[in-house]
């Protein structure tokens, strides 16, 4: 759950820190003439209100050149603010809706995925589904570039981009599918690499090239254009991630299965700024609390949550995995998130929705699996699943060739897949 914040003085808490940070940010280019060069190549702080009605304005023109401050070597901390993202990274008109974290969409994304949808218009409304439109990308917070990274999708012949962007020590928000960056950030996307390394999910080959930062290094404002989203069959969406250290880290039923930064995943919306925040919270289509979604949905000692195929040792890729969880658009809905692992019993990779039942053994809801008995379940396309917990750690599942589960028992055959946490 994000970390309590106190409400008084919040307002003023975010404007020093944008403001600050927003300075810093002027100011760190020296190289050829300061401030003024800064503005020339990248046009000047109110050049941004007009690119986006959602801008927080912290600065102008006059005001940077009255306060110069000199660039720190190292981020300042976040402190207690909370509201620390000023600026739609995408103006409102761009896009059509906010997915909430927790989408699934197997076998890529077989886990809740820790990220929100930013939804693209479509380039031409009377052709929906069709190309989006290839939109401005705005920095939505001033601070610096804590990374970039570039990912190859050898299979399809196309790459975008991703830009992290740090406002102070504890936090970063992430932009993913990117289409293309400014000449500014390209320039600096060269290798030395931290690490190039080639991978396949989904059905596709992807080479993915990532580049830190030190933390200073790379200055940004507020609204900042930083490149395009969108332009591209097939890349609806903006993905947006943000992290916070200060947050309570997620609690996994199997802590070990996971790295420091997935554990500190958090809502990206909860840190904008009120108005910012409100006019993005009124994108998302869920009505049910939390409305940002849910990534960790693990109840340990019950069905619900992630499971690993039996006898692996590796998080990601996700393919073979699965998840028993609650949809994100409406969590009243139980979802069967199947990777790979269970073409043996004819059930292929997908989303297997049903409504949970609160008594019996049909379509009981995963958090009340508990015992040793097996369950069966009627989702959509006509099909059975039986599963049973047959252990506090581990699970088993097979598809049945029933339409429907009738009143039990149900016996496993020999297609059956273990899973353990």
């Amino acid at each position: 759950m994000p970390w309590p914040f106190r409400k008084t003085g919040r307002f003023a808490v975010a404007l020093a820190v944008a403001a600050a940070l927003t300075l810093t940010y002027l100011s760190s280019f020296g190289e050829k003439g300061g401030v003024l060069d800064a503005l020339d190549a990248h046009g000047p702080a109110s050049e941004a209100v007009s690119s986006n009605d959602l801008f927080f304005p912290v600065i102008t023109k006059s005001w940077a050149f009255a306060t110069p401050s000199p660039t720190p070597a190292t981020m300042p901390s976040c402190g207690a603010a909370r509201e620390l993202s000023t600026f739609s990274p995408l103006a409102l008109a761009d896009f059509t809706s906010i997915t909430p974290l927790g989408n699934l969409n197997p076998s890529g994304h077989t886990f809740p995925t820790d990220h929100v949808y930013f939804i693209l218009r479509q380039s031409d409304p009377a052709f929906a589904p069709g190309i989006p439109a290839e939109v401005p990308l705005h920095s939505p917070a001033g601070g610096w570039i804590s990374s970039l990274s570039r990912s190859e999708n050898l299979t399809a012949g196309y790459a975008d981009y991703s830009i992290a962007v740090s406002p102070c020590r504890e936090f970063e928000i992430q932009l993913g599918h990117v289409t293309t960056l400014s000449q500014r950030l390209s320039d600096r996307l060269v290798a030395p690499f931290d690490t190039c390394n080639e991978y396949a999910t989904g059905g596709q080959s992807y080479r993915y090239c990532y580049k830190s930062f030190r933390e200073t290094e790379i200055g940004v404002a507020a609204g900042e254009r930083l490149g395009t989203a969108g332009g591209r069959a097939g890349q609806n969406a903006l993905d947006v991630w943000a992290r916070d250290s200060r947050a309570s880290p997620l609690v996994y039923a199997n802590p070990s299965r996971w790295s420091g930064p997935a554990l500190q995943v958090v809502c990206p919306l909860d840190y904008f700024v009120g108005g910012v925040k409100n006019a993005l919270y009124g994108k998302v289509p869920r009505t049910l609390p939390p409305i940002c979604g849910e990534v960790e949905q693990d109840e340990p000692s019950t069905a619900q949550g992630v499971w690993f195929v039996l006898g692996t040792t590796q998080t990601y890729p996700e393919d073979p995995h699965l998840a028993l969880v609650h949809d994100n658009f409406d969590p009243s809905q139980g979802a069967f998130s199947v990777g790979t692992s269970m073409s043996r019993s004819g059930l292929s990779s997908g989303v297997y929705r049903f409504t949970p039942a609160n008594v019996g053994r049909v379509n009981r809801d995963f958090s009340d699996v508990t015992d040793g008995n097996i369950y069966c379940y009627e989702p959509q396309y006509m099909t059975t699943i039986i599963l049973q917990l047959t252990g506090p750690n581990t699970l088993r599942i097979e598809r049945q060739t029933e339409a429907s589960c009738g009143n039990g028992p149900w016996v496993f055959g020999t297609s059956h897949t273990d899973f353990e946490r």
